[in-house]
């Protein structure tokens, strides 16, 4: 029964960071126009489609310069979900930021 739970979060994680890809390209945060079309490659046939040259494009192009962001205060991981908000605007995961606002009603 695991491992249909496992299956299921990472085809759920993979397509959270499909979306997060597709936010990249739609709001034209990828300015490189090759790297741009690996990346439409990869959100339509995954990551497994690309040759190794496409890879090493898109390591750099792509994964080096929007990695998974990391929560400012407890340095979690912020969901493929709620990445690209985060890149854009960094800052607490939204535990500690729920933390943090309880904290500042209650003073």
């Amino acid at each position: 029964m695991s491992g249909v739970v496992e299956d299921a979060e990472r085809k759920r994680e993979w397509e959270d960071y499909r979306d997060f890809l597709r936010q990249l390209v739609d709001c034209d945060d990828i300015q490189d126009k090759s790297v741009e079309g690996i990346t439409k490659l990869v959100i339509d046939k995954g990551l497994e489609a690309l040759s190794s040259k496409q890879e090493f494009v898109f390591k750099k192009g792509v994964e080096e310069k929007f990695p998974q962001p990391r929560c400012e205060q407890c340095e979690d991981l912020i969901p493929w979900a709620e990445a690209y908000e985060h890149i854009h605007s960094p800052g607490k995961c939204a535990s500690c930021q729920h933390s943090y606002d309880r904290f500042m009603e209650e003073k």
